[in-house]
């Protein structure tokens, strides 16, 4: 067996090729080569068509580049428009998306359910001003609301207008209607 020495690597005087021979068989340069040139009959085919289309589209490009150079104000344009409405839409979606976070909880309410329970106490205070009308009591917005929200109850009703008649005589000869 060859020592390093005896292969002349460290000789500086052997160059690259030299060296490769002595490593790859020439077999296998011969067959490297042989598919280069192969590759190369393969690809002149496709660089001719390309050169062809260069060529074929060369008319088209520089009438484009031209056109391209007389949108360019117009692009800018765009551009500072866009720049100058960013912030704008940037705060329209801001916008939006609070007050879908507003407007979510209101989705759930069951306005129908509403709807009915706001009809049926329409329906009973209805039946309870028809039952004072026919005990002769004429009752107002105000008494009515106090009567609503529990302030008076029905059998205070008339303790509660004897006590505040002079307030109530006031009022009702100050209204124009009367």
């Amino acid at each position: 067996m060859k020592s390093v020495d005896e292969n002349n690597f460290s000789n500086k005087n052997n160059s690259d090729d030299d060296i490769l021979k002595e490593f790859i068989p020439p077999s296998f340069i011969d067959e490297a080569t042989r598919l280069q040139q192969k590759i190369q009959r393969q690809i002149e085919p496709i660089i001719e068509m390309q050169e062809k289309m260069r060529k074929l589209y060369q008319p088209i490009i520089v009438p484009q580049q031209e056109l391209m150079k007389k949108y360019e104000p117009m692009l800018d344009a765009q551009q500072r428009i866009v720049s100058i409405l960013g912030p704008y839409f940037e705060a329209q979606s801001r916008i939006q998306q609070t007050l879908e976070k507003v407007y979510a909880p209101l989705k759930n309410i069951d306005w129908e359910g509403i709807k009915e329970a706001a009809a049926e106490r329409l329906k009973e205070l209805d039946q309870l001003l028809r039952e004072q009308e026919n005990s002769n009591w004429c009752l107002d917005v105000d008494l009515m609301d106090s009567i609503d929200e529990g302030e008076i109850e029905l059998k205070e009703l008339s303790n509660h207008v004897d006590a505040n008649l002079d307030g109530i005589v006031k009022e009702l000869i100050a209204e124009p209607i009367f």
